[in-house]
This record gives C-alpha cells, sequence and structure tokens, in this order.
C-alpha cells in the first residue's frame, strides 16, 4: 500500500489573506471577544467560499496645531501654559471665573521678572501690578581711603498688561547717599577742599519701558524690552534732556516644569544701555583738583557710561496655585562690560579697593559682576514679598563709573491685581468631539487548503482547530480552502480533520499583518477490521493506577512504558519508513493494551530524526514514518479519531548532534497519550 504523506510543506494555491477586522469585531487584548462572524463559527458544516471585502483602515486623525500660550508668571506664580490639545471642531461659550489666573510681580526696573532680570512674559491680560523696594548699602574705605559711606535707594513701580503679549511700566527712583571722610584716622575733620556736601539726595528719576513676549515652543518663550530713562536736572526743575538714557534686551525664558516637571523656571537677558549721566557731573569743571568729590557724586547720582549687559536668573516657584500662596527661592548673576570712554581725570586716581586681593575697582577695570540670592513670598490677594542679599564680585574703576559696594540688601513689598479676578469671563472656546477608536491587536493568520492524500481533490467541511486555543475553529470551504482567526505571531499547532479522514496535526509560523499559506493532506481511513466473534471483556470501572503490561508494552500511571524502541529498515545513511517486523508486534500490543483501556485517551505519535541528511528530506522521512506507523494502528484496530501522527524531521533535536551518539538519540519515535 501506498504511502502518503501528510503536512507537507508545499506552496499551495493563492489563498486571499485575511482582512483586519475593525476594532468592533477583533477584540483588542484585555477585552471580552465579540460576536463570532459566521465565517468563523464554530464547527460548520459548510461556509460560503466569498471573502468579505476589508474594511478601510482608519487614518490617523490629525494632530491640533498648538495656540498661543499665555505666560502668566515666570517669576514664581506660574509657568509657560501649556498649548492647547482641542482641535478646531465645535465651538461653543464657557464661563470661567478669574480666580484661576494667576498674578505676577515686577522686578527692580518694573517689569515682570525677578530682581535684576526681566522675564519673557506679560502677566494676565488686563492686570496691573505694584512695587516698592529698597537698597541698603554701607563699606568703609570704599570711594576714599578712611571714609565710611551709606547709601539708601528706594524705587516705586507700576506695570499693566495689554493683551496677552504686550507689558507697560513705569518706575520712580529716589537715592540718599551720606559719605563721611576724614583727614586722618586720629583726627575726623571734614576734608578742607571737600564742595561735595555729605547727604546727597536725588527725587524723581524716571525709568519708562515696554516689553513684547510671544511663547516659541511648550517650554520657551522669548521678548524684546526696551525703554528710556530720564533723569531729574541738578539745577533746574525737570528733567535733563542731555542726560536721558536709554536701553533694549533680548529676553529668553524657559520652563523646565513643562518638560522634566522640575520646578525651575531660568531667565536670561542679553542687551545694551545707552548711558547718558555723566552729563549730570556739578563738578566737572573742577578737573582733578577735587577729584574725591566727583568719585563721590558720581556713585551718589549713579553716573555711568554705556554697556553690554547681560543676565541670567534661576527660580524655583514652589506651592502656587492659582491666586494661594508660594514662595520662590531664586539666584541672578549679572555681568556688565563698558564701552564708553575713558575719563582721563581718574587715570592716576588710586582706590582703597585697588589694595584688596581682587583688585576691584581700580582704574583700568570695564567688567563689572554681581551675583543675588534671595526668595520671594507670595501671600493670597495678590500681596508679596521679597528680600535679597547682592554681593559684587567684580567692579569697574572709576574712569569708567561708579563702582559697586562689596554687599547691597534688597527688600520690598509688591501687589498684583486683576480685575477679572472675581468676576465670571464669558469665552468662547473651542473643543473637539473625539471617537475613540481601538487599535487593531498585532495579530497574524494561518491560511491555505485540505486535500485528500490520495488525488490531491479538496477536502470541503474539514474542521481546522488551533490546539489550545478559545473559539479558534474554522472551517474549509467548498474548494478546501481556509482562513484562521487572528493569531499571536509565533508557533502554532493546528488540527485538521474531516469525516472519513483521519486527524492530522500541523505546525505553522504566524508572521505579523501577515497570512501564512499552509498545505493540509488528509490520510483516509482504512476499512475497519473484521468485529472477533469473541467477546472482548471491557472494564467497566476506570483504569487502575497499576501497571497492565501487553507483550512489550505496559500502561503505568497513564504513560505508555516500552521495552525496545520502534524501528524501520535501512540505515542512518539509507533510510527507509519500512517498520520492521518486531516494531509492528510492539504497536500490535499497543492495540490490545488500548483496546482493555478505552478511556486511556488518544495516542499521539511523534517521529524525529537528526541533521545527517537535508532538512526537507528529514522532514519528507518522518512524514512517512509517521505515515506507517498510523496506518498500522488503524489496519490493528484503533480508532482514527483516537489518532494524530505528526513527522517533524530534524527540527526537534533531543540532543545536540555532536556526534554519532547523540545523533542516533535524535532518530526517535515517541507515543504517547494525552487526554
Amino acid at each position: 500500500m501506498a504511502t502518503p504523506a501528510l503536512a507537507q510543506p508545499a506552496t499551495p494555491p493563492p489563498v486571499t489573506p485575511p482582512e483586519l477586522l475593525p476594532p468592533s469585531q477583533e477584540p483588542a487584548p484585555g477585552l471580552a471577544p465579540p460576536s463570532v462572524p459566521p465565517e468563523a463559527a464554530p464547527l460548520p458544516p459548510e461556509r460560503d467560499s466569498s471573502r468579505p471585502a476589508a474594511p478601510p483602515q482608519p487614518s490617523p486623525r490629525p494632530l491640533p496645531s498648538p495656540s498661543p500660550i499665555l505666560i502668566d508668571d515666570i517669576s514664581g506664580d506660574t509657568a509657560l501654559a501649556s498649548p492647547a490639545a482641542e482641535a478646531t471642531d465645535e465651538a461653543r461659550p464657557t464661563i470661567e471665573t478669574g480666580a484661576g489666573r494667576v498674578l505676577a510681580t515686577p522686578n527692580l526696573a518694573g517689569s515682570l521678572g525677578l530682581l535684576r532680570t526681566s522675564a519673557a512674559a506679560t502677566g494676565a491680560p488686563g492686570s496691573w501690578r505694584l512695587g516698592m523696594r529698597g537698597e541698603y548699602a554701607s563699606g568703609e574705605s570704599f570711594l576714599i581711603k578712611g571714609d565710611r559711606n551709606r547709601r539708601l535707594a528706594g524705587n516705586f513701580a507700576f506695570a499693566t498688561s495689554l493683551g496677552e503679549s504686550i507689558e507697560l511700566w513705569a518706575t520712580l527712583l529716589a537715592i540718599s547717599n551720606h559719605n563721611e571722610r576724614c583727614v586722618s584716622s586720629d583726627d575726623c575733620r571734614p576734608e578742607p577742599e571737600r564742595v561735595d556736601p555729605p547727604f546727597i539726595r536725588s527725587f524723581g528719576d524716571l525709568v519708562l519701558g515696554g516689553k513684547f513676549a510671544r511663547t516659541a515652543a511648550t517650554d520657551l518663550a522669548l521678548g524684546v524690552e526696551g525703554g528710556l530713562k530720564l533723569y531729574s536736572a541738578n539745577d533746574s526743575l525737570g528733567f535733563d534732556a542731555d542726560a536721558t538714557s536709554g536701553f533694549i534686551t533680548a529676553l529668553g525664558s524657559f520652563d523646565f516644569r513643562q518638560r522634566a516637571a522640575f520646578p525651575v523656571v531660568v531667565n536670561a537677558n542679553l542687551g545694551f544701555v545707552v548711558d547718558n549721566s555723566r552729563h549730570l557731573d556739578q563738578f566737572e569743571e573742577l578737573g582733578e583738583s577735587l577729584i574725591n568729590s566727583r568719585a563721590v557724586a558720581g556713585f551718589a547720582y549713579g553716573q555711568a557710561l554705556s554697556r553690554w549687559r547681560a543676565a541670567l536668573g534661576l527660580g524655583a516657584p514652589l506651592g502656587r496655585r492659582q491666586g494661594g500662596a508660594g514662595f520662590t527661592p531664586f539666584v541672578e548673576y549679572q555681568i556688565e562690560r563698558v564701552v564708553g570712554d575713558f575719563d582721563p581725570a581718574f587715570a592716576a586716581y588710586a582706590s582703597p579697593r585697588c589694595d584688596t586681593p581682587a583688585g576691584r575697582g581700580c582704574s583700568q577695570q570695564r567688567v563689572q559682576h554681581r551675583l543675588d540670592f534671595g526668595a520671594r513670598a507670595l501671600l493670597a490677594g495678590g500681596f508679596g514679598f521679597d528680600a535679597a542679599a547682592e554681593i559684587a564680585t567684580g567692579s569697574v574703576g572709576h574712569a569708567f563709573g561708579p563702582p559697586l559696594p562689596t554687599w547691597n540688601l534688597i527688600f520690598g513689598f509688591h501687589y498684583a491685581f486683576d480685575p477679572a479676578q472675581n468676576r465670571p469671563i464669558v469665552r468662547t472656546v473651542t473643543v473637539e468631539r473625539v471617537v475613540e477608536r481601538q487599535v487593531v491587536p498585532p495579530l497574524g493568520y494561518v491560511g491555505g487548503r485540505v486535500l485528500d492524500s490520495r488525488d490531491g481533490t479538496p477536502v470541503a467541511a474539514a474542521i481546522i482547530d488551533v490546539v489550545g486555543g478559545t473559539r479558534a475553529r474554522v472551517a474549509t470551504d467548498s474548494d478546501g480552502a481556509f482562513v484562521t482567526k487572528g493569531l499571536a505571531p509565533g508557533f502554532v499547532d493546528l488540527e485538521a480533520n474531516a469525516p472519513g479522514f483521519g486527524l492530522q496535526a500541523v505546525r505553522a509560523k504566524v508572521e505579523l499583518h501577515e497570512t501564512t499559506a499552509i498545505e493540509v493532506r488528509l490520510l483516509p481511513m482504512p476499512a475497519a477490521p473484521p468485529i472477533p466473534t469473541a467477546p472482548v471483556a471491557v472494564p467497566t470501572a476506570p483504569v487502575s493506577a497499576a501497571p497492565t503490561t501487553t507483550g512489550g508494552v505496559s500502561l503505568e500511571s497513564g504513560r505508555l512504558i516500552w521495552k525496545r524502541p520502534i524501528e524501520f529498515a535501512g540505515t542512518p545513511v539509507a533510510p527507509t519508513a519500512e517498520l520492521t517486523a518486531p516494531s509492528r508486534a510492539l504497536l500490535d500490543d499497543l492495540v490490545v493494551l488500548l483496546r482493555q483501556h478505552p478511556d486511556a485517551g488518544r495516542v499521539r505519535v511523534d517521529t524525529h530524526w537528526d541533521n545527517g541528511i537535508p532538512r526537507e528530506a528529514a522532514l519528507a522521512l518522518t512524514h512517512s514514518q509517521a505515515n506507517a506507523i498510523a496506518q498500522h494502528l488503524i489496519g490493528a484496530g484503533l480508532a482514527p479519531e483516537r489518532l494524530v501522527a505528526t513527522g517533524h524531521g530534524s527540527t526537534r533535536p533531543k540532543v545536540p548532534n555532536l556526534g554519532p551518539q547523540s545523533r542516533s538519540r535524535n532518530r526517535r519515535v515517541e507515543i504517547t497519550l494525552s487526554r
């Protein structure tokens, strides 16, 4: 009798790959399985061979474009707001209260920021701010050797926000300086030729400025500010037009809370100051004869030269939430480089600070820099306080402007008000109606045809079952074609069965979003052997746990124990699928044993070979060997539905193929029982 092949990996006729089911039909992981469509119903006798058209795949929803970001306060109240996540789909009016709008605080100049640095922010639209701050510095042998100098400065600032990008402010300045100097440390009589008064006061200097800032990214804002500084005249009413100065500064603010959830906001400034305050020098005509008076007056009035200015500020807003209390520690660093002309009157001036180790304040020094440490307390209702200590880490010489005091204390009070804080605001907000779509799960498919191994004709209504799967059976069409439901990628074991044919097992590899094509050939069941007339004792009780032996095979605790292996004629180099006589006798013993234990389960036959022959040849050989064993068992009286036979070739070695002994262990037949 010719030996038919089992599941051959031959190329089948083209199979239409299954279409990915829409989310309503293909369950996502973790969801309950949906109703089974007709073409995947379990155990249908026959199904329509037509394939449903693939539903159109949903196109990705376009992301909404980011909307402008309103930066309410980089200085401690809030940060860069996240861009709007809604796409324009439907507009509806909503009502919100102003309580959610955060108030901002001004810096020393009046612009929104920390103390010396400005933020690329403008505050809530329509809000306004007040700030009152003072500075106190004191030192001995500071301007002149043996002197004692104390300075108290203050300012009053008003700022308002126009729209979402513009801020305007005005700051009024006042300074009082007291300088005492003695002829010697033992004799503290006034300097005989001194013409500057011990007290110099300046009131009414005015700073006017404006700022424009916009959001560049979720956590980055950029802007520019500029303004004028008007000095009150020393000898007349009004302002000294010749001393009027100006400034322009580029601004950048970065909020680490938006990207890294780190409570730090950075302000970076770079600008240029056009300073004409030297025109206020009322002792200039005295020349070098009264150089001490010029040095004190220049410091008291803040007379300086044009300069480049750069500053960096870091603030850590803590606890501020929609008008509540908060605390912001901060640190700032500022550096300036003078570009104006050298004042020859101070060429030989020996500042007492030149004797310090750092040599700060010497005549040729053009660069000055300082460091601020402070904190800001924000209270409910828009009130707040701040305090800071400023340390001069380098100062210009008198020829390029007044030196910086070694230390300077800064303290202040501020208040912010938002007219919309306590009244509802009707605002039209664009919202998006979103339809949630389940993601198509990552699955693959197995498809192909089931054929009669004798003549290759299609087998209709054959059942393809996924071993271990749930609701995974499908039936072949009239042309023998089938496609499984979606399966997870990887290897899967299938079993094919049809009326009049034996059960056939096959293994296939499932690829993601693809259909793996296979061909399954079923063995027809031979005619059943004559039923013996002698009665056969069939136990009615369950199988006993005690060992049962029949010839060369025994059954112990549900396992088959073989006295010798199943072997085939031939050699390892020239193998065959012909059972040896002792092996056929062993299989006959197995059938007798299973008749005595009808509830022992199904018989599974797995044949294997080594890698001594090509892979395809080994697979075909083991298929033929599995066929030979299956046909002998069926011919001896084993019911076909209790039998599964599979040839694996050299794909499942028991041990590595490293030598003759290991290869002999891999050439094996495994016959087991399964429930």
